[in-house]
């Protein structure tokens, strides 16, 4: 065979096999970002073009998504944008992240997981979450789920002052997250958790999880229905107990006994906590239940009745007149359960107010009295706050 056809058979050959199929997977995103919004690849194989329609990501009905390519052996960078550079990939503190980086030597998958937006976290913090109000990741993850969520915390307004340092204090642990401190993450408004506790001076650490969208049922429900499906909350709560718990407790200021650890939620939220605070009553001390979904499986009054109070507890029930034909009812069939387990009135509240709806704006009305009761200031503080008043 001549020179030159041995020449070009080796070009070809190597033309054809120098080069490998890449697939790209993005396994979480912000929970702000938009199903409807296309998300793109943008590196040195395409000149960096923000907005490469031959370069974006398919989106999977679970929410993950996935871009098949082919790409030359070598080195590369890259991020993942929404369209411009105004909307790129950025870290969980919204601080720029450095370029991706891989080599291809052979066919690859590429696992990525995007922590924030640089055009959307710049509107969360200055939105109206305090300044004490901070995200400990926004892809916290959950091994009993085998998923991601964002993980808020709220710090008294003292917490890193020198004088305090050595303070430690007590947490409660919230659902839905996105709800409690921030309108532009609340769509149908938030609780104003960090405006409440500021005014009120309580020194307590919030500790909030963010719901997972179509899988918030699941989550927050310790049984299925038949209906609606669910039953994924004992998993939920082993992860805030053996997860989440160890984690906050080695990362912070926290007085971890049962008495200085509570869980608080509504609706589904509000049953989760409800039973979590049956389940794990050597964690948790001090429930806070707003209109609890206790339709959902009427299992959770057979468990309550089989439940054994050993420790003190102070479980604090809200329900309103206007939320449904039957949650009123539910809720005081509940009541009689607890209090024929022996739970006095210093262990249990029920309030029921008579213009309360299903709704974020009566949560956020009815929280400081929730958390007035569950955590309430020590006889001597508050003798020396009278004494001030009164000066």
């Amino acid at each position: 065979m001549p020179k030159r056809w041995i020449f070009l058979t080796l070009l070809l050959f190597f033309g054809v096999f120098c080069n490998a199929q890449v697939v790209f997977r993005i396994h979480s995103v912000p929970i702000n970002t938009s199903s409807v919004e296309k998300l793109y690849l943008a590196g040195s194989f395409n000149n960096w073009n923000p907005a490469d329609e031959n370069f974006t990501f398919k989106r999977s009905a679970n929410g993950s998504y996935s871009l098949i390519t082919m790409l030359d052996f070598g080195a590369y960078e890259f991020k993942v944008t929404r369209g411009s550079w105004e909307k790129v990939e950025v870290d969980s503190s919204g601080n720029q992240i450095e370029n991706r980086r891989i080599e291809i030597k052979t066919d690859d998958i590429i696992n990525i997981d995007i922590d924030g937006w640089s055009d959307t976290y710049k509107k969360q913090m200055v939105h109206t979450a305090s300044s004490n109000v901070y995200l400990i990741d926004s892809v916290f993850y959950i091994p009993q789920l085998e998923t991601h969520r964002r993980v808020w915390i709220y710090l008294p307004k003292n917490y890193y002052e020198k004088s305090e340092r050595k303070k430690k204090y007590p947490v409660l642990y919230m659902q839905d997250g996105q709800n409690l401190f921030d309108d532009y993450f609340a769509p149908y408004g938030e609780w104003n958790v960090d405006e409440t506790l500021d005014s009120l001076g309580k020194e307590l650490i919030i500790v909030a999880v963010d719901h997972g969208g179509m899988e918030r049922l699941n989550d927050y429900s310790p049984y299925p229905n038949l209906k609606y499906g669910g039953g994924k909350g004992n998993r939920y709560l082993a992860f805030i107990v053996n997860t989440l718990r160890p984690y906050i407790n080695s990362h912070y200021r926290t007085l971890k006994d049962e008495q200085n650890t509570g869980m608080m939620g509504s609706s589904m939220g509000g049953l989760i906590s409800f039973y979590g605070g049956l389940r794990y009553d050597k964690v948790f001390g001090k429930i806070g239940v707003f209109s609890p979904s206790f339709w959902f499986q009427s299992l959770i009054y057979d468990y309550a009745k089989k439940w054994k109070p050993e420790r003190k507890q102070r479980f604090y029930i809200l329900a309103g007149e206007n939320e449904s034909d039957s949650l009123v009812a539910e809720v005081k069939r509940m009541e009689t359960i607890m209090h024929n387990k022996g739970l006095n009135d210093e262990e249990l509240k029920v309030a029921i107010k008579p213009d309360g709806r299903h709704a974020e704006w009566f949560w956020r009305r009815e929280f400081s009295d929730a958390i007035n009761w569950l955590f309430p200031e020590p006889q001597n503080i508050t003798i020396v706050r009278k004494l001030l008043g009164k000066w």
